[in-house]
């Protein structure tokens, strides 16, 4: 495809209120993923790596707008995995947020918990990659990289990917 028909269907779409130009190219079929990997040091991941995909159906997969932002939730069996984002000031739209923090005033919001392990402070950075609102508070797909740091600790970090209903690929996250 040339640059001119792809900067054509980039803008066409932009016009019509695409979540993202290349989630309605990638002609692939949405899913709902979600990936994350962790120093020996996260609390929150415990050095562990995990991976969630909706074609396993013991996967719950969950999105929700939340005020300003966004809760991203997957479960299997007794393990559950959120993800909390917000900018600090509306509209939440695609693009990346740094200097997040877990509510702290003037700073985008970052809170990623899973298996009642939480943080007190968070800090970090998430770049919104597709959003796609439906009605009330649904989200119809959306997809989301992030890295936290547990405590505000640089060596203590988990990296991951959120996508849900969303055809846009996951990289594997590394620490």
């Amino acid at each position: 495809m040339k640059k001119a028909s792809l900067f054509f269907i980039v803008i066409v779409c932009a016009i019509a209120g695409c979540a993202s130009p290349y989630e309605k190219l990638a002609g692939a079929k949405p899913v709902s993923r979600m990936a994350f990997a962790s120093s020996s040091q996260s609390f929150i991941g415990k050095g562990e790596s995990r991976s969630f995909d909706s074609s396993d159906p013991s996967v719950l997969f969950d999105a929700r707008q939340s005020g300003n932002g966004l809760q991203l939730s997957v479960k299997r069996g007794e393990e559950s995995w959120m993800l909390s984002v917000s900018s600090e000031k509306e509209p939440f739209l695609v693009g990346e947020y740094r200097d997040a923090a877990r509510f702290v005033a003037g700073h985008p919001l970052i809170d990623f918990t899973g298996c009642g392990r939480g943080c007190n402070r968070t800090l970090g950075a998430f770049k919104v990659l597709a959003i796609e609102r439906g009605p009330g508070d649904s989200i119809k797909s959306a997809a989301i990289d992030f890295v936290q740091f547990d405590e505000g600790r640089d060596y203590a970090k988990v990296v991951g990917s959120f996508r849900y209903h969303s055809a846009i690929p996951i990289t594997p996250p590394k620490v």
